[in-house]
């Protein structure tokens, strides 16, 4: 399931920004010319940056939790 969150995380980096081409207008730019290694390393990058924001939530959310008390001292 934690895969699964991070791609969905991932997937807000996809969005045009200021502008320019996002991520996923790469991908269909490199997957329409044919360059399907550059797909598939577009697709990890934006798994890795699921993952990085994926994790920066738990944190924070973990730490909002222990503010409020509302996980144990074992930390669940």
């Amino acid at each position: 399931m934690g895969l699964c969150l991070a791609c969905a995380d991932g997937g807000r980096v996809l969005i045009q920004v200021a502008g320019q081409v996002g991520l996923g207008g790469r991908t269909e730019n490199a997957h329409t010319e044919g360059y399907f290694a550059v797909v598939a390393a577009l697709v990890i990058v934006i798994i890795s940056a699921g993952i990085v924001v994926n994790t920066g939530f738990n944190r924070i959310d973990l730490a909002v939790r222990r503010r409020y008390g509302l996980i144990d001292a074992s930390g669940r």
